[in-house]
C-alpha cells in the first residue's frame, strides 16, 4: 500500500493529470485516495490486500459515499421506485448514472438497469 499510497500524493501534487481509476468502480482523483485510505484501514500501510480485504475496503467505500455524497441517489430510488416492480432496473440505471458516471452512461445505464433486473429476478426464483 505505501507505494499506492505514494503514486496517489504524486497525482495529487499534479491536479490528478496522471489519474488512473482503481477499483470495482474505477474511482478516480480524490476518491482514488478515499479507496487507498480504505485500503490501508484494512491491511495497512505495509500490507497487501488479500480478497476479502479487497471486498471490504471497496464494501466500506461505497456504503461511505451512499451515506455521505451520493446519498440523494438512494434517497430518490427509495422515493421513487422502492417496491415496485421496476425497482432493480432503477437502482442499476441510477448508479450507472448518478454514481459510476461511465463514458456513454445514457446507453449504459439501460445496460446496466436490464443487468439489475435480470439479476434481481434470478435471485428471487422469478
Amino acid at each position: 500500500m505505501k507505494k499506492a499510497c505514494k503514486l496517489i500524493e504524486d497525482c495529487k501534487a499534479t491536479n490528478y493529470k496522471g489519474k488512473f481509476g482503481l477499483g470495482c468502480v474505477q474511482w478516480t482523483g480524490s476518491r482514488t485516495k478515499n479507496l487507498i485510505d480504505c485500503y490501508v484501514d484494512e491491511c495497512g500501510e505495509e500490507g497487501y490486500p488479500t480478497r476479502e480485504q479487497y471486498y471490504k475496503a471497496e464494501s466500506t467505500l461505497i456504503s461511505k459515499e451512499f451515506n455521505g455524497n451520493y446519498k440523494k441517489i438512494y434517497e430518490e430510488w427509495l422515493s421513487k421506485h422502492s417496491g415496485k416492480n421496476t425497482a432493480a432496473y432503477e437502482a442499476g440505471s441510477m448508479v450507472c448514472l448518478k454514481y459510476e458516471v461511465p463514458a456513454d452512461r445514457y446507453n449504459k445505464a439501460k445496460t446496466r438497469g436490464k443487468s439489475a433486473q435480470k439479476i434481481y429476478q434470478a435471485m428471487m426464483g422469478a
